[in-house]
């Protein structure tokens, strides 16, 4: 079997190839509906690969990348987990455990929330498991509370995710409520603010059953929004008939809600797309009322097809191409959202345009999917909106991608784009995007390429060096310092230099 003769070579080499490694034992695992799966996790299991620290740690952070890129494959996820813990012994599960605890509990809160709850979500599940005790958790919040107090938004995160926890041990409980109170004073989006003031309701009931139900299904029992999620078709029609409810408005937006796609203004029908829910879909799809949502696009800039490939549902993908002669048949998607066997299923369609996959793969670091589209010979340089596939590499610090690209004999590593808001982002390199996303190990791809222009200037004239230096970077600025071949005599548009 590949995969397994895959795992069996790389385990007996040394770690001289991690990016290509990792790769491929997420694509295991995140290919869930490969008749091989369950054979080559027993595999995996099986092998001497969680024999040490260094190897635990490595598949802790495998999990973590995958549950990042792909939240769907939770429950896969979740026992997988479980499952190793079981191989580990005693010292190594403790490691095990410490990078969970640490990792998904005490993170900085970025643009993209939805992958910071997943990881809550993720924490909750594995205490419903045994995997963590609830004081462990307590533990672990109350050290940030303590020696992190700076981190004043996540910890009013935590706390709205994890009141039941927290009400355990009343101090911590009671610091971090006076906490919440003044940050509820921010500016925050109106779900979080409902959530708190749901909080502030269950606090002075003394009751915190409701958080583990919003917790596991992101929405109130008896919503629109679960009864979708859980496909009750009878209960969705009562309901929505009784409110007259256009399915082409926008689905109200819950604090709980795990996924970023469905925070960016879904539609009713998108959001039966995105959770599999066939029948509710095909119920809204063939209502004569709402003639308006049977268009190519759901809501916002989407497109339906969007939604039913990120959700994963064969079924609703096929009757979107079926019913919607014009939709834009692209694997883009499947690429970005790691659906391999969409992807894969797609492959063979007449129909599908592989034009920006590649742009779509180095965004997203899907190795597999960008070796593919090399494969087809498509052209690597290729500008798409301005942006070439090693600019998003680049400007997301994905170096996995950067490496495939970097190999290949046709790259052009200084090529710049020439597309922006305003001069001062326009034509760029991939090597000043890479000191822009303050990524060291990008830069350090990118200078060890024998072909880079490392003092080249964007239309702002700005060098590498420069962009580095204005935000502060230390460790790139001595790392470019140190190359023999800067200039610091070169001066930007308002005629700065080094010297």
């Amino acid at each position: 079997m590949e995969n397994e003769e895959y795992l069996q070579r790389i385990l007996s080499e040394p770690i001289v190839s991690e990016a290509k490694y990792i790769s491929k034992l997420q694509q295991i695992i995140l290919d869930s509906n490969n008749d091989n799966f369950e054979e080559n996790l027993d595999y995996l299991l099986s092998s001497n690969f969680v024999a040490s620290k260094e190897r635990v740690l490595q598949i802790a952070h495998i999990i973590c990348a995958c549950l990042d890129i792909s939240i769907h494959r939770m429950p896969i996820l979740v026992n997988l987990t479980l499952s190793i813990s079981k191989h580990l012994r005693e010292e190594l599960f403790d490691v095990y455990k410490s990078y969970f605890l640490n990792n998904f509990m005490i993170t900085k809160i970025g643009s993209q929330t939805g992958y910071h709850f997943a990881r809550f979500k993720f924490t909750r599940l594995l205490v419903d498991n045994k995997f963590f005790e609830i004081q462990e958790i307590n533990e672990k919040i109350k050290y940030s509370v303590e020696f992190a107090s700076h981190q004043t938004e996540l910890h009013f995160f935590l706390l709205l995710w994890f009141a039941d926890f927290i009400y355990q041990d009343q101090d911590l409980f009671k610091k971090m409520s006076r906490e919440a109170s003044d940050m509820s004073k921010s500016h925050f989006p109106k779900t979080t603010l409902q959530a708190y003031r749901n909080f502030t309701k269950m606090e002075k009931n003394k009751n915190f059953d409701q958080i583990d139900f919003l917790a596991k299904n992101g929405y109130e029992k008896n919503s629109i929004q679960y009864l979708i999620k859980s496909d009750m078709l009878e209960e969705f029609s009562f309901q929505t008939s009784s409110q007259d409810i256009d399915f082409y408005k926008i689905v109200p937006d819950s604090f709980y809600e795990i996924h970023d796609i469905i925070h960016l203004q879904t539609s009713y029908v998108a959001f039966a797309a995105f959770y599999g829910a066939i029948r509710i879909f095909k119920y809204i799809m063939t209502d004569t009322s709402q003639k308006f949502v049977k268009s190519n696009y759901a809501a916002g800039f989407k497109p339906l097809i969007y939604y039913g490939i990120c959700g994963g549902n064969f079924e609703i993908i096929r009757y979107i191409l079926n019913n919607s002669p014009y939709v834009f048949r692209s694997p883009k998607y499947a690429a970005q959202f790691f659906r391999y066997d969409i992807f894969e299923w797609l492959k063979d369609d007449k129909g599908a345009n592989f034009s920006s996959v590649m742009h779509v793969s180095c965004k997203a670091n899907n190795v597999s999917a960008l070796m593919y589209t090399i494969g087809l010979e498509h052209p690597v340089n290729q500008v798409i909106h301005g942006y070439a596939p090693i600019h998003y590499a680049a400007i997301n610090g994905n170096c996995d991608c950067l490496r495939i690209l970097l190999s290949h004999d046709n790259i052009d590593v200084n090529l710049k784009n020439s597309d922006g808001v305003h001069m001062f982002i326009v034509h760029k390199t991939a090597l000043h995007f890479a000191v822009l996303s303050k990524n060291i190990d990008a830069v350090k791809l990118l200078i060890s390429d024998p072909n880079i222009s490392i003092n080249i200037q964007d239309q702002a004239y700005h060098s590498p060096l420069h962009l580095a230096v204005r935000e502060i970077q230390e460790d790139i600025v001595k790392l470019l310092l140190d190359d023999p071949r800067i200039m610091i005599s070169i001066r930007n548009i308002i005629f700065f230099n080094f010297l």
